[in-house]
């Protein structure tokens, strides 16, 4: 399949036929040729076995050993992991390789979460079976859960970007039967996402007639009260004010002026003090750099998007990227591009082809959950900034970046 996986260390086979597949949109499910063999496995045994495929290269026994049994010493923690392998092994054998540091999947791997994160819409509808391992518990694993969330986020993020792009798209050449399915999945995925209720309301005009549409149109008004205590966006208000009274449907409503933002569910608690400030910061022009320290849960991801939400319409682009759940610089700066690239379709040189895109362009990209990328994340910073003189980053960590152009 194209979404094979490693077959020796850190190397890809994408010919390879996949006999192994493994399902992490919603429920876990591993199938060995075509049979399920979740039954025969522990969870724990089943958590390596998807930490491998979606990590798709070798990784350190340390690292799955620390993830799994982290409230044990590193020996027990290691026995514990030798134990699953031998468990893995008597049920798929030959499918883990391994050496004294480091584990892979020795054979390709058919993975959902692949298709998803490939950047195709259709591969999205599809593929997207519900949240990042829906459901399962490791039991007493901490930071795997931790692990689990912040993918989590990131997929459910990636395929609302595909699905909405796929939507507008559609919209624009008027196929509204593929305009209904690809907002309704996003739907499925994100009930209160007004803008897709707004597409469906405009598609079922065309295709079904004013009854229909302003019946999801009540739809959409019930499930916001009673979800969110919301009334409706003025956007979808006048929406539906045009197709009661039969006025010709305009252009679609506009769709927020960040891209990546993730759906906010809470008020925001006012800090005006310090979303001014922000602001003033990075509408300023002096400060390149801005860095919101603190530690966990003290708000500053809700803060950098409150500003970004009330400077992004000054930019010709803004972009919001959530990094918790990035490995490495090198991943981040893919996660980057694959949201302001026009087009993105992957490549060796994502540095290379997110800089040329933004090129002069009055620029403004939001950077969430830096933290654990602070000692490496630097030379992509530095090296945007200088040659995309007109662009801004915002910056979400535990702690400072440590770079000279900082503000913090």
């Amino acid at each position: 399949t194209p979404y094979g996986r490693a077959m020796e260390p850190g190397r890809r086979d994408d010919d390879a036929p996949a006999d192994l597949a493994v399902t992490t949109l919603g429920a876990l499910r591993v199938r060995w040729c075509g049979e399920d063999v979740d039954a025969d496995l522990p969870d724990k045994a089943r958590a390596v076995v998807a930490y491998l495929a979606d990590a798709g290269r070798a990784v350190s026994r340390s690292e799955v050993a620390g993830l799994l049994w982290s409230d044990l010493p590193e020996e027990r923690a290691r026995a514990n992991l030798r134990l699953a392998l031998t468990k893995i092994r008597r049920v798929l054998p030959e499918v883990v390789g391994a050496n004294r540091r480091e584990l892979w999947l020795a054979v390709a791997v058919d993975l959902d979460a692949a298709r998803v994160e490939a950047g195709d819409a259709s591969e999205t509808l599809h593929a997207y079976g519900g949240d990042f391992l829906a459901g399962f518990d490791a039991g007493d694993a901490e930071l795997f859960d931790d692990w689990m969330r912040a993918r989590r986020q990131r997929l459910r993020s990636t395929a609302l970007l595909n699905l909405a792009a796929s939507a507008t798209a559609a919209r624009a050449s008027t196929e509204w039967t593929t305009v209904i399915a690809v907002a309704g999945r996003v739907l499925e995925i994100e009930p209160w996402n007004e803008e897709a209720h707004r597409q469906v309301m405009e598609a079922l005009m065309h295709t079904s007639g004013r009854a229909a549409a302003l019946a999801q149109f009540d739809h959409c008004e019930r499930l916001l009260a009673r979800e969110l205590g919301l009334g409706p966006e003025p956007e979808t208000l006048e929406l539906a004010a045009r197709i009661g009274s039969g006025r010709a449907l305009t252009a679609a409503p506009r769709a927020r002026a960040v891209t990546g933002l993730p759906s906010i569910l809470t008020p925001f608690l006012a800090r005006d003090a310090d979303l001014d400030m922000i602001v003033e910061r990075i509408s300023g022009g002096t400060e390149r750099l801005v860095t919101l320290v603190g530690p966990g849960g003290v708000g500053k991801t809700r803060l950098s998007i409150e500003a970004a939400e009330r400077v992004g319409g000054d930019h010709d682009f803004a972009v919001f990227a959530s990094l918790a759940g990035v490995r490495s610089a090198h991943e981040a700066v893919s996660a980057i591009a694959a949201l302001v690239v026009a087009d993105w379709a992957g490549g060796a040189e994502p540095m290379e082809q997110l800089i040329e895109s933004i090129g002069p362009q009055r620029g403004l990209l939001i950077l969430d959950n830096l933290e654990h990328l602070a000692d490496e994340i630097g030379e992509f910073v530095l090296a945007l900034l200088g040659r995309c003189p007109q662009t801004t980053v915002v910056a979400t960590s535990r702690q400072a970046l440590d770079l000279v152009v900082e503000d913090v």
